[in-house]
């Protein structure tokens, strides 16, 4: 019971990133057709943008 209850908050923590990630992107005007195309967009465009930020 333990190991489904874990199991079951990985999942639900993957759902709300991938409904950020979505959300961010949306927001940005960057389209996307499927859930890994906007896993990898999400990193390309955000997070290697504000990761240039933060080595400012």
């Amino acid at each position: 019971m333990a190991l489904a209850n874990e199991l079951t908050k990985e999942k639900v923590k993957i759902n709300e990133e991938l409904f950020q990630r979505k959300a961010i992107l949306s927001a940005m005007g960057i389209d996307f057709k499927t859930d890994k195309e906007a896993y990898e967009l999400f990193n390309k465009k955000y997070l290697l943008k504000n990761k240039r930020y933060r080595c400012i």
